[in-house]
């Protein structure tokens, strides 16, 4: 099936259409992360790009796509509560996850927001838990909105590069998240040592 899309591809030129496919590709993404939206976003994107059309444009439909269903995500959260939110995602993914997003929410609010998109496995899960909290529309809007504009301009310059190659943009992708991961265990020793520090500083 790839196979026949990637054929599609090298012999047609996209329409306008193409827009309204990559932010239902982003929205479907974010409100159910198995969906392989990313891998699919880049192959697009450098569809798009081969055709000589509005990478801009292209960059803008995802944020607007992801964007749009955060907020749906978020207001879920803040409609239901923690208690349920948390027992209905036990159902779907391991307690793990919960209880990483959860720490993760606790610890840095809306920092983690910003920084989120670029989590696989709990990105959404940690917009749903910020949704539960007391974080302010705006406060969690704004991070989200920073957050995702980052992530789908990166998406499409990633598209530019590796076209409509699904393998290399599969092992760009993997290699991104793993940098990603390593990141995120550097920063939170980094803020456990500084604590640490600061503990044995005000008992001297």
């Amino acid at each position: 099936m790839i196979e026949s899309i990637l054929e599609y591809f090298s012999n047609n030129q996209p329409g306008n259409w193409i827009f309204l496919v990559l932010a239902l590709t982003a929205f479907v993404e974010t409100v159910f992360p198995p969906f392989p939206g990313d891998l699919l976003f880049i192959v697009l994107a450098g569809w798009v790009h081969s055709s000589g059309m509005s990478l801009s444009m292209t960059a803008f439909t995802g944020i607007a796509g992801c964007f749009l269903a955060s907020i749906v995500i978020f207001k879920f959260g803040r409609h239901f509560g923690r208690k349920a939110v948390e027992k209905w995602l036990s159902k779907k993914v391991s307690h793990r996850k919960i209880e990483k997003a959860d720490n993760l929410v606790d610890k840095y609010g809306t920092m983690i927001l910003i920084f989120g998109r670029f989590l696989p496995g709990i990105r959404s899960i940690l917009v749903l838990i910020a949704g539960t909290s007391k974080m302010k529309y705006i406060s969690a809007g704004i991070s989200v909105l920073f957050g995702t504009f980052i992530w789908y301009v990166i998406l499409t310059f990633t598209g530019s590069i590796v076209g409509d190659n699904l393998e290399a943009a599969g092992e760009m992708m993997r290699r991104f998240e793993l940098w990603m991961w390593v990141l995120l265990g550097i920063v939170t020793a980094a803020v456990i040592f500084l604590k640490i520090r600061r503990r044995e500083s005000a008992g001297e």
